[in-house]
């Protein structure tokens, strides 16, 4: 692995808004806790849900409060397929074409 070429990819991510970061995340992501659900309104809970299908469709939503989730449902539940999920995830190739072409351009 070339860490420049790693490194480089990590340093220019800094520059990116916090909201693509955070699209990212959810985009990529097959179960996602949704907390402190008890300080907004269900109308308002119930167009958070709206826009996070809007970005991924098929992850489990868990709704809490103070954090309380039964650590069964996240741990060891096998959702996350890393050989059908992330090689085909936008991030994960973006990633790969970012570091062969940081690879590249510093070998």
């Amino acid at each position: 692995m070339n860490t420049r070429a790693v490194w480089n990819v990590i340093a220019a991510s800094v520059s990116r808004p916090l909201s693509d970061l955070i699209v990212d995340g959810v985009e990529f992501c097959d179960t996602l806790v949704l907390n402190k659900t008890d300080l907004i309104s269900d109308m308002e809970l119930d167009a958070v849900r709206a826009d996070i299908r809007a970005l991924q469709s098929d992850a489990t939503l868990i709704a809490t409060e103070f954090g309380d989730v039964e650590p069964s449902t996240i741990l060891g539940s096998e959702h996350f397929d890393q050989l059908v999920d992330f090689d085909h995830s936008d991030a994960f190739v973006l990633l790969n074409l970012s570091l062969e072409n940081a690879s590249v351009n510093t070998s």
